[in-house]
């Protein structure tokens, strides 16, 4: 009886514990649009639907930009803008597996494009820079794209 008790409770605890899910870095998987390339973009309740910070093609024009810069192709990440400050101490970060950018609007340019680098540098070798070793931050955002 004692077996068959033990047996009924490792089958419904599932044999170690509950699983673990990452709900993407804590901020969910929704979104607000998603671009032709494939870009989901959240930006509510950051920016209201009629701001130009809510076109998925502006994210999608400078994904395809820094793309050619730094010579490195991949799908595109997520994206979500958040308020100004609520990022602190920094304007923006990019999270690996699942691939996630979040920016504020306040330096959205400069910063999404930083955060691009980090990203196609993690697709490409495994490694995001976060010492920002790589000329490509220079050359593909901190002065624009050349």
């Amino acid at each position: 009886m004692i077996r068959l008790l033990t047996l009924l409770v490792l089958l419904l605890s599932g044999c170690g514990g509950s699983e673990v899910t990452n709900n993407n870095h804590g901020y969910g998987d929704y979104y607000d649009v998603r671009g032709d390339s494939g870009l989901a973009l959240r930006y509510s309740p950051t920016v209201d639907q009629n701001d130009p910070l809510a076109r998925v093609s502006r994210y999608e024009t400078e994904f395809n930009e820094v793309m050619a810069c730094t010579g490195i192709t991949a799908p595109p990440p997520m994206v979500i803008v958040k308020p100004n400050g609520s990022l602190r101490p920094y304007d923006g970060y990019y999270y690996p597996d699942p691939d996630l950018i979040v920016v504020e609007p306040g330096t959205l340019t400069v910063t999404f494009k930083h955060e691009l680098v980090h990203y196609l540098l993690d697709r490409s070798t495994g490694d995001l820079d976060p010492h920002h070793k790589s000329y490509l931050f220079l050359k593909c955002s901190s002065h624009g794209v050349t």
